[in-house]
């Protein structure tokens, strides 16, 4: 699961919802006759398992056909809105936050709370935090999907190299930050930790756990220059500039974490627990790499996120996209969706299959399922991509050593305070 979007929010696509459909009060509602359902989705990764819950839907429902088509984070939202403003929207979509607030408050997507009232679901069931991401006007316009945390992925093989102890979990920042110095050997081109200018992934979590804050929507204010976020983004750029653990910015803006991991140039990273999939079929990851939780700071917390499914406003199938929708949502589905290890689904309790599905090759891979109890919603607004690109390009000034923390994040918080003042 990718947590980026693309810049801008196309004013054109309102319009495209004036040609091409007809509206979800209208098609077809005789479930005899065949339906094939379009359902777009990006994650090649959960694609397998997709499949599974959707061949158990059309098992149920005979008369009702369901084509997904997976397409690549990076032409995803590209291609949606190019479909949505030529009015051929698929029926049912996968949602992310960084682009919910686009497609609800421009009436792409078809409002939820009638599904609600006939008991087609219950929004109690889910995460609240998720649910929130995907709420318009006191109006839900998706179901939540699944629900993310970030923890540290580390190659146990250069642990026990280093004679460095892996990580049970309670760890602190100034344990971290020791442990990164004695995996790094710069003779050898590995390092302890990887820094990055990625928000989800790494520094929101450093804020957090430093007791700092990043916007908050009620208020129309950043809190970017707060002294503790400030301190937080300095303390993440000095592992880089003063600690030399991390490789510098121009690598990794060539090679990206992820890679860097995979091949042995760096011991650890943060990232999500939606790679664990991509993990665990690779099979250099598969046999050498394990996670832990954040290491704690003044408090524990780590980045939450989540995706969702919503149905189009326009689709000519309302009866049967209503139909595959109150599965997606069911306990069922979303059990599958765990045992499966397709994710950490957003609907309570059911995070434990995914854990075991992936438990025998990360043994700590429950510390994705902990981190749920002291997780931060990540934080959106109507321009959530201009924000964090302003507080990316930033970051990476930062940790390139090219501008201070201060000044990195006054010019952040000024820029957000601007955004969320038009809002």
């Amino acid at each position: 699961m990718k947590h980026r979007g693309l810049v801008g929010l196309v004013t054109t696509l309102a319009a495209g919802l004036l040609v091409g459909c007809s509206n979800s009060g209208s098609g077809s509602s005789d479930t005899t006759k065949d339906v094939t359902l379009s359902f777009a989705s990006w994650d090649p990764d959960q694609a397998k398992g997709l499949k599974k819950i959707i061949a158990k839907f059309e098992d149920d429902n005979p008369h009702i056909k369901v084509k997904m088509e997976t397409t690549p984070w990076d032409q995803y939202w590209t291609k949606m809105e190019a479909a949505t403003t030529g009015g051929n929207m698929p029926d049912i979509v996968t949602m992310h936050s960084n682009e919910s607030y686009k497609y609800m408050s421009n009436g792409m997507l078809q409002p939820l709370e009638d599904m609600a009232k006939k008991g087609d679901f219950d929004f109690d069931n889910y995460s609240k935090d998720v649910a929130q991401l995907y709420t318009y006007k006191n109006k839900h316009y998706a179901i939540p999907k699944d629900v993310t945390t970030i923890g540290v992925w580390y190659n146990k093989t250069l642990f026990k190299q280093a004679g460095v102890p892996e990580p049970d979990g309670s760890w602190t920042w100034a344990e971290f930050e020791a442990t990164a110095k004695k995996l790094t050997d710069p003779a050898k081109g590995v390092y302890g930790f990887a820094v990055t200018s990625d928000p989800e992934t790494g520094y929101y979590n450093w804020i957090y756990q430093n007791g700092g804050k990043i916007f908050d929507m009620t208020e129309k204010k950043s809190h970017f220059n707060d002294p503790k976020t400030v301190e937080a983004l300095q303390f993440y750029a000095d592992l880089a500039l003063k600690d030399k653990v991390s490789p510098n910015a121009e690598v990794l803006q060539e090679t990206d974490q992820m890679s860097l991991l995979q091949s042995g140039k760096v011991a650890m990273i943060t990232h999500g627990n939606w790679m664990a999939s991509a993990m665990a079929a690779n099979s250099y990851t598969a046999k050498n790499i394990d996670v832990a939780a954040l290491p704690k700071g003044k408090k524990q917390a780590t980045v939450t996120n989540g995706l969702a499914w919503a149905m189009s406003s326009k689709t000519k199938h309302p009866k049967e996209a209503e139909k595959f929708l109150k599965f997606l949502a069911s306990k069922q589905a979303n059990q599958m969706q765990s045992d499966l290890g397709i994710s950490i689904p957003a609907y309570n309790g059911l995070g434990q299959g995914w854990v075991d599905k992936f438990k025998g090759t990360f043994a700590n891979v429950d510390a994705f399922v902990d981190g749920l109890d002291y997780g931060v919603l990540r934080p959106f607004s109507a321009n959530t991509i201009k924000s964090e690109t302003l507080a990316n390009t930033e970051v990476g000034k930062l940790i390139s050593g090219k501008e201070t923390a201060t000044k990195a994040a006054d010019t952040v918080a000024k820029g957000i305070d601007e955004t969320l003042a038009n809002q």
